[in-house]
């Protein structure tokens, strides 16, 4: 999946060809690639800052990356661990990943230190931080979304509505709310401090596979295997 960089320069790619591609996208041209796997990439992102690109393969191997001075800062491998996806938290410290095995773990990759390792009772699809840090938002195989406190657990809330595997979130720039695109063709608006659908977007005729808020949260973007993107305008009333 391709993101911006935090200053809108930059694009970052990756490709089964497990190479990593950094874009300037306005000039269309490629500034540089980067090998850092031997296996399926899952996924690679700018860090908050635009100085780093976090990276994972499938096979428990998660690459911190300098990508300017072209220096591989930190390298966390677990062959135990197959890794399904990743995300970084706002302030760039914390790695969350989610496991095939029904887990995710934190990683505080500066100190080299695995954190916590939950259980959420599911294959984990797709994994978001909040906006604010203090929340992960799961979406899972049995088609439920998990979001807890990662520093409390015990705070939990569990959204059902989903009849298929969710496999993209985004949390609303304020954090109040969460939209979840699932394999049953639908997209979902939660106020999930609640637990509370409130509204179901149906438009796609196949499995949807990325949501996303505006920045000024009134809209939501999707896309979906029926090659189509939605723009849904002010959706969450």
């Amino acid at each position: 999946m391709p993101y911006f960089s935090s200053d809108n320069k930059y694009i970052i790619s990756n490709s089964e060809d497990f190479s990593i591609r950094i874009w300037d996208w306005r000039n269309s041209s490629l500034i540089a690639i980067f090998e850092l796997h031997d296996y399926h990439i899952v996924d690679a992102k700018f860090s908050k800052d635009g100085k780093y690109i976090v990276s994972a393969s499938i096979f428990g191997e998660i690459v911190v990356f300098d990508w300017e001075s072209k220096t591989k800062i930190k390298k966390f491998i677990n062959n135990d661990y197959h890794i399904n996806w990743f995300d970084i938290s706002p302030d760039g410290e914390y790695i969350a990943i989610g496991l095939v095995d029904h887990n995710f773990i934190i990683w505080e990759w500066k100190k080299d230190s695995e954190l916590i390792k939950i259980d959420v009772n599911s294959y984990v699809d797709y994994l978001s931080f909040s906006n604010s840090g203090t929340y992960i938002a799961c979406g899972l195989s049995n088609s439920d979304v998990l979001v807890l406190d990662w520093k409390n657990p015990s705070f939990q809330r569990l959204l059902k509505g989903h009849e298929e595997a969710v496999f993209s979130l985004d949390f609303s720039p304020d954090d109040e709310y969460i939209v979840s695109g699932s394999a049953d063709f639908t997209v979902k608006i939660w106020d999930w401090k609640d637990e509370k659908l409130i509204n179901t977007l149906k438009e796609h005729t196949a499995g949807v596979f990325s949501v996303s808020f505006s920045k000024d949260g009134k809209n939501i973007a999707s896309g979906s295997v029926d090659k189509s993107i939605i723009i849904w305008k002010d959706s969450n009333e």
